[in-house]
């Protein structure tokens, strides 16, 4: 299906074509872009004029204007290019000073808002080459010749035209946006996908009025400059072309300012923040400043954002019950959000979204809990574990700490023999509730540990469970203190939304390893093949699934995620490996539970996958040294159940009720890694006899020692041979296959 194609395009499959000539190290100098690599084609255009055309046969007029623009497409070496067929869309927009809005205190002058002179059906749009005329100068060079009349365009929002008769008047003297758009981020494409835009003003000099406020690299560090939503789009000045406040209505072409706001908070469908479908933002949205930076030269209104509008704050404050809903309706929010408001100091924008989320974070960081030893039990099979727990330096009890804590606090024991955590999952968790002990100091102790036995030089690991805190809410952000720790309450959801206070991850996650000898163990590296600093690209704080609800994780290190999600862990759904080569990689290529390569429509199908750039970008998440093959971390063959949502329906314990026949089987480890984009069943229900489609890959996996369904892990060990082909230097290799090259 289509859908299923593009999917697995984004993915870049790996090529049949012979191996061989590789030198096992990337090339670190990439060839010269190909037409329609990032880079491949240069844009660039002067400031549109008006001139003079001649008017068509038998008209009244002898000669009338039309806005022209000339500009040049070069490749990357200055040599022209040609535009052939491709569509060229361009947008002309003018800016103005704000509407007019009622305060509490009297009329109010709103922000400066981009006036569009294209449209259709009353919403902003660009307009096509087809629609114009365009000029082939030669070289490389252009000239394109708008259809509309800039000087005879009809207001669809007539109140901002009132004084030019309700036609869009054309201000020399203001500042004018040309932004231009054509090409394509998809793979095939012969032209790269371009944003442009140069701000000018006709009469010459510097405009009095300007609205910079966010630049492209402030969504690139998550979107890494790929389309945002439509395939051509990348640029937030671009966006603006549309998204703007010059459409009369906001009902589906909404200014930017509210999408974006509206789609990092609470979801395309504007649903719960702690569901965000369609629209999940993988941090905290009260982090103002992931997307807003510092003023520069090039965003001169960067701190505009601390102005608030009831526009913009309605995006995520109107669309759920809220004290921010009752009290605001109708109001100018700057007569008390705008930051510098001395009568409204701690109402201020900046404090009750960044600082406020920072309060709480340093409430939470005021709790510590160090693990002081570990030993290991050879006859009893069991781990003893002490540790110290304190709040701001002074001890606490147990008691304290399971009132403050967010689901019961526990435990994390596992062991590393060198090739990454062996135990599957939480049967080794200790509930720390369940210690001994006073005063700050405890001692807890293991079940009976009998799902394997250490090797003698096995490493103890030992990590807090993740652990959701119950943190005050509206700190004293303004003179920097943190927010106090709260006691949680006893119905949890149905009373912490009323509430001041709400759950934040614990940050400081205590990590330990010792010997079994009770010896600690200095320099002990979990064995995960991705850099964490990546990932907090993306996931600040690494945030990456906590949003306070029931069922959120509120991890903080990889050490938590690892004593669950590692190679001996089935997932609870049927088919997949719970472990984290796999689990990450599908997340990203095809969302939760894999819903994009099982969707009806394309449509559906990327409205499922969260991952916001190209999921062939391996250095969005790892250095050069953890993508290649054969695999450099996390080596061990995974474990996939095949027992239909295991830990789901029909559950005993949290287990599920066929647990002791559960017929686990065991996958190779590059092809857990791949197999996880490139095929489109999970790999449990691959059919090797029949593939479905989408799964042709896995005749070619197996072939070259794939292994499927093993009965043990020793038997999915050693024989794959993927990186005779596909090792970083090779002619097949992933650096090149994936085409790191073009996100450098």
């Amino acid at each position: 299906m289509k859908y299923w194609k593009a999917i697995m395009a984004a993915a870049l499959l790996f090529g049949l074509s012979s191996c061989g000539g590789g030198d096992d190290s990337d090339k670190n100098d990439p060839p010269p872009p190909t037409p329609g690599d990032p880079g491949s084609v240069v844009f660039s255009a002067k400031a549109p004029v008006f001139v003079s055309v001649a008017a068509p046969e038998g008209a009244a007029a002898k000669s009338t204007e039309k806005l022209a623009v000339d500009f040049s497409l070069k490749d990357a070496q200055g040599n022209p290019v040609e535009v052939g067929t491709t569509e060229i869309s361009f947008s002309v927009t003018k800016l103005i000073p704000g509407r007019v809005v009622d305060g509490p205190t009297g009329p109010v002058a709103g922000p400066s808002i981009w006036k569009a002179f294209i449209y259709s059906k009353s919403k902003a749009t660009f307009e096509k080459s087809t629609a114009g005329t365009l000029e082939n100068l030669g070289n490389g060079n252009y000239r394109y010749l708008f259809a509309i009349d800039f000087k005879n365009v009809l207001d669809p929002y007539p109140t901002d035209s009132a004084d030019n008769g309700g036609i869009i008047a054309w201000d020399d003297g203001k500042l004018h946006r040309l932004a231009v758009t054509f090409g394509s981020a998809e793979e095939g494409s012969t032209m790269p996908l371009i944003n442009y835009t140069l701000d000018w003003v006709p009469s010459g000099g510097t405009a009095a009025l300007t609205r910079d406020i966010l630049e492209m690299e402030s969504c690139s560090d998550c979107h890494m400059d790929q389309p945002i939503h439509h395939s051509t789009r990348n640029d937030p000045k671009v966006c603006v072309a549309c998204h703007n406040d010059s459409n009369p209505t906001q009902t589906g072409r909404m200014s930017l300012a509210v999408l974006a706001h509206k789609y990092h908070s609470t979801g395309k469908d504007n649903v719960d923040a702690s569901l965000a479908k369609g629209g999940h933002y993988p941090q905290d949205p009260r982090n103002c400043d992931t997307c807003h930076k510092p003023a520069t030269p090039s965003t001169p209104n960067a701190n505009d954002w601390t102005v608030p509008t009831e526009q913009t704050c309605k995006a995520c404050h109107a669309d759920y019950a809220s004290p921010v809903k009752e009290h605001h309706t109708g109001e100018d929010c700057r007569a008390c959000h705008a930051d510098g408001n001395a009568d409204h100091a701690s109402a201020g924008v900046t404090n009750v979204h960044l600082n406020r989320l920072k309060g709480m974070q340093a409430g939470a960081a005021t709790l510590k809990i160090d693990i002081k030893h570990a030993l290991y039990d050879v006859a009893t099979k069991q781990v003893t574990i002490g540790l110290s727990i304190s709040e701001s330096g002074s001890p606490i009890e147990m008691q304290r700490l399971s009132d403050i804590a967010y689901m019961s606090p526990g435990l994390l024991v596992n062991w590393d023999e060198g090739e990454g955590q062996v135990l599957p999952n939480s049967h080794s968790s200790i509930t720390l509730k369940n210690c001994t002990g006073g005063t700050g100091d405890f001692t807890c102790v293991t079940d009976p540990i009998l799902e394997a036995v250490p090797a003698s030089d096995a490493v103890l690991t030992i990590t807090v469970a993740d652990m959701g805190l119950c943190v005050e809410k509206k700190a004293t952000e303004l003179d920097g203190l943190p927010a106090g720790l709260k006691a949680c309450p006893a119905d949890g959801l149905k009373t912490i939304s009323k509430d001041h206070f709400e759950y934040i991850a614990a940050p400081n996650i205590p990590v330990a390893h010792f010997d079994l000898n009770g010896n600690p163990v200095d320099g002990y590296q979990f064995g995960v093949g991705v850099e964490k600093a990546l990932c907090e690209n993306c996931h600040k704080n690494f945030e990456i699934h906590f949003g306070g609800t029931a069922y959120d994780h509120a991890a903080r290190d990889f050490n938590q995620c690892g004593n669950c999600h590692n190679a001996n862990r089935a997932s609870f759904y049927t088919g997949m490996a719970g472990d984290l080569k796999y689990h990450v990689h599908s997340y990203h290529a095809m969302g939760s539970h894999r819903g994009a390569a099982h969707a009806a429509t394309e449509d559906e199908a990327k409205a499922l996958i969260p991952f916001p750039g190209k999921v062939n970008n391996c250095e969005s998440c790892h250095t050069q040294e953890q993508f290649n093959l054969p695999n450099q971390k996390n080596v061990r063959p995974s474990v996939v159940s095949k027992i239909t949502n295991f830990g789901k329906d029909n559950a005993v314990g949290g287990i599920g009720d066929n647990a002791d026949t559960r017929a686990n089987k065991f996958y190779s480890p590059a092809l857990v890694a791949c197999g996880s984009c490139h095929l489109k069943s999970e790999l449990g229900n691959v059919n090797l006899s029949t593939p479905v489609a989408g799964d042709e890959w896995a005749s070619h996996m197996q072939e070259n020692g794939a292994v499927f369904g093993a009965d043990t892990a020793e038997a999915a060990i050693g024989v794959e041979q993927c990186d005779s082909c596909h090792a970083i230097g090779q002619e097949q290799g992933v650096d090149k296959v994936h085409k790191v090259f073009d996100f450098r």
